[in-house]
């Protein structure tokens, strides 16, 4: 062999002898840990288990308060939502609780001082409500959802009181008002069967309008009285509200009375606070005995609770709805 040839072949022999020669991996495929971890995520994320920023628990606590918190936009708009999936049927009907219940358990676990009384209960009428519409269902009530629509009720009844309770500490100590402050009820005692805001149509069941007052379930002809002293503007039969009184106060405040049985006042009177105006009926577009009581302030309708005085109020698992009241 020519020794120019020898050369030139030398290095090809000697990378051939040395690169490893490549083999097919049979083997299976290890399959991926899909278990549970052993510790949990807390709200931000992280495991418990990990001691993060222990030097710092307070701010710690506040950004887990503040990004677990929902607002009351929030809650208002988690309601409606809940009341518009309820209109469906089939899978959505029981799609719509998950989000309904825990967007209120996380609600309440703030402070009475952070919480608002009107979506505590709107909230308590619509769980009632919708827990009633899946009791008469042909396959009856998952005794899950009734335990968990029940334990809200309950967490609902006790964040009520405690917001009442500061409601009403507060009213005492506002300098110069006294007991002064808010709209008298006009009705003695009762049940609120209603709130203010977005409802199931309570006679169309399909349909979610927005409801521009409270209602007040009370015997038959109980007396309705002025809630501040102002001047009666309407006095008559007013289509879907029946009966209907409206009186003008002298801050600008409206407020509406209507399914009035009997209206005992005219229009241009003047009333006092307090003074009788009419007697509880059902007339017009009414399922039952009720007061309908809005309140307009710079002509736009405003939650009465948030103008009205506080009261005692009162749950009960016989009732559908909240007692308020100090009669029996």
């Amino acid at each position: 062999m020519n020794w120019r040839v020898f050369l030139w072949l030398t290095p090809v022999f000697i990378l051939t002898a040395c690169t490893p020669r490549l083999r097919v991996d049979n083997s299976p495929m290890p399959k991926l840990n899909r278990s549970h971890h052993h510790f949990t995520k807390n709200l931000m994320g992280w495991p418990k288990n990990l001691k993060s920023l222990p030097e710092q628990p307070e701010l710690i606590e506040r950004i887990q308060e503040n990004l677990s918190s929902p607002t009351l936009d929030e809650v208002e708009r988690a309601i409606r939502r809940f009341q518009l999936q309820r209109r469906g049927s089939g899978p959505a009907l029981d799609s719509a609780w998950p989000p309904f219940l825990e967007i209120l358990e996380t609600y309440l676990d703030q402070a009475p001082e952070r919480l608002s009384l009107s979506p505590l209960i709107r909230a308590r009428v619509a769980a009632e409500f919708e827990l009633d519409a899946e009791k008469r269902r042909t396959e009856g009530c998952p005794p899950e959802l009734d335990h968990l629509v029940r334990h809200l009720l309950a967490r609902i009844d006790s964040r009520a009181r405690a917001v009442r309770t500061v409601a009403t500490t507060a009213t005492r100590h506002r300098p110069g008002r006294g007991d002064e402050f808010g709209l008298m009820w006009p009705v003695g005692h009762g049940v609120i069967t209603s709130g203010f805001g977005y409802r199931r149509d309570p006679i169309q069941h399909d349909k979610v309008r927005f409801h521009n007052g409270i209602d007040l379930a009370a015997p038959p002809h109980e007396p309705i009285l002025a809630a501040a002293r102002g001047t009666v503007t309407k006095a008559g039969w007013a289509g879907k509200a029946g009966r209907l009184v409206r009186i003008h106060h002298p801050d600008g405040t409206v407020t509406l009375y209507a399914h009035l049985a009997m209206i005992m006042v005219k229009p241009g009177q003047h009333v006092g606070a307090g003074d009788v105006i009419g007697l509880l009926g059902q007339s017009g577009r009414s399922t039952g005995p009720h007061l309908h009581f809005g309140v307009l302030q710079a002509g736009r309708h405003v939650d009465p609770l948030d103008v009205l005085r506080p009261v005692p109020m009162s749950f009960s698992d016989e009732l559908t709805g909240i007692v308020f009241g100090y009669g029996q």
